[in-house]
């Protein structure tokens, strides 16, 4: 367990000697800590390539530092909880909006979606399913493993629905309908649709025309759980998404696939979160939406 001390003590042999005490609540308002599940060495790692003019200390198992401006202290936080919004949070779950362009996990010494969420909090959470890099909207984040295991096991008997929107500015093959097959790796972490159905992805699609010409909007919901699902099921139909350049689409400022909606059951509630993507005047605001989820 690392954990990571915030304080205004003016070196980190003080913040040391204070570091876990009742004493140093006491003695600093600011106090906080933040506890993640993770090597130390990689957090050092990390931290120093973040953020190059702290110095980070390590003793034993434990990782701490010392910011002794209130400033810096405040822009360090709203660096390390950028990248998403919460949407709800409950008392064993997060729905955040993750930003389009964050990693669920952490990467080349980038933070991950969980990384934040868990300094967020101040405590670890746990994705109960993912989102590809290049996709916004809603994930799903369990505080403890007793929800981590429910929830999971919720999206493993599909009794989760999901709901994405994605933008396209080719012609379909077909404006709605289904798309079912095998999906199998292709090059360079690339995946495609196969004509066989023996354990298939499922994706049933609806679509319709935006005011910019040629693009459409797709509501998409797959009853499946396959990596690049949606994005190689709209390859498959001659509409690969606007900016996701990996399947073939048009060069954007995006890939311009969002999870707008997840409807599921915990502990005898039910739950329905939307959140809207930030596509500007890619999306028609005027568009009722329901029409079209089925």
């Amino acid at each position: 367990m690392a954990v990571i001390i915030l304080s205004p003590y003016p070196s980190i042999k003080a913040a040391n000697n204070q570091r876990c005490g009742t004493s140093a609540k006491k003695h600093n308002k600011d106090y906080r800590s933040y506890q993640r599940t993770c090597d130390v060495s990689s957090d050092l790692s990390l931290l120093r390539c973040w953020f190059p003019s702290i110095g980070f200390a390590c003793n034993n198992d434990e990782l701490f530092f010392v910011i002794s401006n209130p400033t810096f202290k405040s822009f360090f936080m709203s660096e390390l909880c950028t990248g998403f919004t919460v949407v709800l949070e409950q008392p064993d779950f997060f729905v955040v909006n993750k930003e389009a362009g964050i990693d669920m996990h952490d990467d080349a010494g980038v933070p991950g979606l969980v990384s934040r969420v868990s300094a967020f909090w101040g405590q670890n959470v746990y994705p109960v399913h993912r989102l590809d890099k290049v996709t916004s909207g809603l994930v799903l984040l369990a505080k403890n493993k007793e929800a981590t295991s429910a929830l999971s096991q919720a999206f493993a008997d599909r009794c989760v629905k999901k709901t994405y929107l994605a933008i396209s500015d080719r012609t379909p093959k077909k404006k709605q309908g289904w798309v079912k097959g095998d999906m199998t790796k292709g090059r360079n972490g690339s995946w495609k649709l196969l004509h066989s159905s023996d354990n298939p992805a499922i994706t049933y699609f609806q679509s319709v025309s935006l005011a910019i010409p040629h693009h459409r909007l797709y509501i998409v919901s797959p009853h499946t759980g396959k990596t690049h699902q949606i994005r190689v099921a709209l390859k498959s139909i001659s509409a690969p998404i606007l900016g996701d350049e990996r399947y073939g689409g048009t060069v954007a400022d995006r890939t311009y696939l969002h999870a707008w909606r997840l409807q599921f059951s915990y502990a005898g509630a039910e739950y329905s979160v939307e959140v809207d993507p930030e596509w500007g005047e890619k999306i028609d605001s005027k568009l009722d939406l329901q029409n079209f989820i089925p």
